[in-house]
């Protein structure tokens, strides 16, 4: 597979994650709980029953909406799995006199290939909620998004000052 793919491909689930989580996360900004599973699934509901209310979801939205929830969330799972094994091996690989780098890039190669697996389900539950929306819906995301990126950005250049563009 060539690179070029491979970069789409991951950059398809960031920001498929992060269009779904700037989506039901507003005010929530906190991440998906860490290490903590149970953590990530609590989090997800909350942002569930926000997103809900904020877009004044249909039962049909709302069902897109968690199937696409459940696919991240399983995703995430698989992500995750073997995370101190990797660990541990970056850390093996560091102390050698030197880098394995062929090792290396299959490590990476194996983290790419979950996330080439699981894409298109990621995606197409993504599609199947979005094409469920209505157009003041999806303004509602974007609006949301954008103010999200906007109070993130000034966050991280200029602290608690506010920002003059």
């Amino acid at each position: 597979m060539k690179k070029t793919k491979k970069i789409l491909v991951g950059s398809l689930i960031v920001i498929t994650l992060g269009a779904v989580g700037a989506l039901t996360a507003s005010g929530y900004g906190h991440g998906w709980g860490g290490d903590r599973g149970h953590m990530a699934v609590m989090m997800a509901e909350r942002m569930m029953s926000h997103a809900t209310k904020e877009l004044d979801l249909t039962e049909t939205q709302q069902a897109n909406l968690q199937a696409l929830q459940q696919k991240v969330l399983s995703l995430r799972t698989e992500a995750r799995m073997g995370k101190q094994e990797t660990r541990q091996e970056l850390m093996q690989q560091l102390l050698q006199p030197t880098l394995d780098q062929e090792h290396m890039m299959m490590m990476v190669r194996d983290r790419l290939q979950l996330a080439e697996q699981k894409a298109p389900e990621v995606i197409a539950a993504l599609a199947v909620f979005s094409d469920s929306l209505t157009a003041e819906q999806k303004n509602k995301i974007k609006e949301k998004i954008e103010k999200h990126k906007r109070h993130d950005r000034r966050e991280r250049y200029h602290g608690d000052y506010p920002r003059h563009d």
